[in-house]
């Protein structure tokens, strides 16, 4: 209902002077969580609107605020309080924000953190792993953290070869008990270190 009120036109305008991609900008702007927008018009006053959503992929934290963001790192949302945050939503830590504004996609100080960020949260998609990843620490491009549940803190090293050191770091869980816990080191995926507490 939102979106019906918020376009430009209204029940049976005429459509001839009506731009669909300035519409599917527009919403794509002022609703944030829709991820995709496709605007088709049949002359001279048919409008079909198909719209697909984004999910929360993690959040961040920034001066006391907490960014809800996009697997893409498009800000969905600012909120205040973090009992709001979907339950199971994985954190993010990173080095200094650029800028950070609902609607947008978030950028950073350090500009190549943002591809780095995006490859790894794929490679961790991709892998199955997703839900089990409490959090992203990329504080440092060259020194990458992830928190695999409650369990272990894992030492990335930097990007090279993030994938193939994320099926490394699920290999070496699978051949560990349920019960046990501490820090894995894949930095180098070639040799792994496992220190258990």
């Amino acid at each position: 209902d939102d979106i019906i009120v918020s376009l430009p036109v209204k029940l049976e305008d005429n459509l001839y002077s009506f731009r669909a991609d300035e519409l599917e900008t527009g919403l794509k702007k002022r609703f944030p969580y829709i991820s995709e927008v496709n605007v088709t018009r049949k002359i001279p006053s048919h409008l079909n609107i198909e719209i697909i959503e984004t999910d929360v992929a993690m959040y961040t934290e920034i001066s006391g605020d907490y960014y809800l963001l996009s697997d893409g790192l498009r800000v969905l949302d600012r909120i205040g309080d973090p009992a709001i945050i979907p339950q199971g939503t994985m954190e993010l830590k990173t080095s200094a924000v650029k800028r950070c504004i609902v609607g947008e996609s978030a950028s950073f100080i350090d500009s190549r953190a943002y591809d780095a960020i995006v490859e790894l949260y794929k490679n961790i998609t991709d892998s199955g792993i997703k839900n089990k990843i409490k959090t992203i620490d990329m504080t440092s491009r060259f020194d990458i953290y992830i928190h695999y549940e409650d369990r272990f803190k894992v030492y990335m090293g930097d990007m090279e070869y993030s994938d193939i050191k994320i099926q490394f770091l699920i290999g070496i869980i699978e051949k560990l008990k349920a019960e046990d816990k501490g820090r894995i080191d894949v930095s180098d995926y070639h040799v792994a270190t496992a220190t258990l507490s």
